[in-house]
């Protein structure tokens, strides 16, 4: 028995990416009130009840939008190439490029702030927004880990808000503040704190 998807599973997941990569543009082109499931399934080609199959609500499909920017996130931290940097320069690398990739996808951050605040949003849509930050913590620890940094518990979560946080202050005053800058001075501070702690 081969394990190679059959035809139609894999024209269901190249509609499936289809659907996501047509939903990241028009959100990059217009905010998140303005998206219409009508209009995403007519730019891309197929019918809205194949989008509502695939993701069950707009609600549904924003969520899919926010896991692959993420996932997407993830693959590029995991390919750089490390090994010739010292822990702090292993490090700022990772979040200078993270830093890159928010500002060239702010859609991700702002739809997931989105679901946060809004609180009619079905349990199971919650439970996968907290399914993902746990795996966001998880990602971040381990790449302190891999960066040499000591992490306790608390490490991982307080990085994530502070991304969230520099997010915020950067989409709301981008003219003002500087993603890049925010994320090397974080390092700057924690590394400071480590020295600190030795």
């Amino acid at each position: 028995m081969s394990d190679a998807p059959s035809p139609k599973t894999s024209r269901g997941q190249r509609s499936r990416a289809r659907i996501i990569s047509t939903t990241r543009q028009l959100l990059a082109d217009a905010d998140l009130s303005s998206l219409k499931l009508d209009a995403v399934a007519e730019k891309s080609g197929v019918a809205k009840s194949s989008v509502l199959w695939h993701f069950g609500s707009k609600n549904g499909l924003l969520l899919a939008v926010v896991e692959d920017i993420f996932e997407g996130m993830q693959q590029l931290i995991q390919e750089m190439e490390l090994s010739d940097l010292d822990k702090r320069g292993r490090l700022k690398k990772m979040m200078l490029a993270l830093a890159d990739e928010m500002q060239r996808t702010p859609e991700a951050n702002t739809l997931l702030i989105s679901f946060i605040v809004n609180q009619t949003l079905d349990q199971t849509i919650i439970a996968q927004i907290k399914s993902m930050y746990g795996s966001y913590r998880q990602f971040i620890r381990r790449m302190l880990e891999s960066s040499g940094v000591p992490v306790d518990d608390h490490l991982p979560a307080v990085i994530l808000a502070l991304i969230d946080g520099a997010f915020l202050q950067w989409y709301l005053q981008p003219d003002q503040i500087s993603l890049r800058d925010l994320f090397a001075r974080s390092i700057d501070l924690m590394t400071l704190d480590q020295a600190g702690r030795n």
